[in-house]
């Protein structure tokens, strides 16, 4: 069983039964979990070498409501597409089948506005992501991810609802530590790169246990 199976047997198997059963996990209108599904459409971006192409891509996410401004999200996401590797000159090009999953742990930030129902929100994410490439030569790829997203959210009911959002997500390539000694005295830096970045927009619903 991979890793993309696993995750969402987890998802189901958890969350299903409280969507059944809602009021026993409820406390009057405090709802303190979120959960959502949502399709969308990838930009997959280019790898050096090669194009992922562009499809669409499905999420399930679960999230425990701190209070109205803040929660705590993790997110999977996945895409099958293409991969098409350049050929010299552009001629002879070999396409294989591609698939790749984030598993990514967000902070959300809601903001209040003065349209009734309607909530944005902004999240920074941090997490995995698994790429395969369905060849006998090549095993699954996993590396450290990282992204932003944000969008709106609607309800439709104190208990359901719709949202739309835009995310950016990406593989990072490495990550480096730096130190140095200045006149204000010592700093320590985190840096990484990518050399792939993700963009992706989708729309579900969602709903609150």
């Amino acid at each position: 069983m991979n890793i993309r199976t696993s995750v969402y047997i987890f998802f189901l198997t958890l969350f299903i039964p409280k969507i059944c059963c809602s009021q026993i996990f409820s406390n009057g209108d405090e709802r303190k979990i979120e959960v959502s599904g949502q399709v969308g459409w990838l930009l997959a971006g280019r790898n050096p070498g090669a194009k992922i192409i562009n499809a669409p891509i499905y999420s399930l996410s679960a999230a425990y409501v701190r209070n109205p401004q803040v929660s705590y999200e993790i997110n999977v996401n996945t895409f099958y597409s293409k991969i098409v590797f350049n050929g010299y000159q552009g001629k002879f090009d070999t396409t294989a089948r591609y698939s790749q999953t984030y598993v990514m742990f967000g902070i959300v930030r809601a903001f209040n506005i003065d349209i009734k129902n309607f909530t944005p929100y902004l999240s920074t994410l941090i997490g995995f992501s698994s790429s395969t490439i369905k060849s006998n030569a090549t095993a699954p790829q996993t590396q450290l991810a990282a992204g932003i997203m944000g969008g709106v959210k609607y309800d439709l009911t104190s208990r359901m609802g719709v949202k739309f959002q835009a995310r950016i997500q990406a593989p990072l390539s490495g990550i480096g530590l730096g130190l140095s000694i200045g006149s204000g005295g010592p700093s320590v830096g985190i840096g990484s790169y990518s050399r792939t970045i993700q963009f992706d927009v989708s729309a579900g619903v969602f709903f609150k246990l």
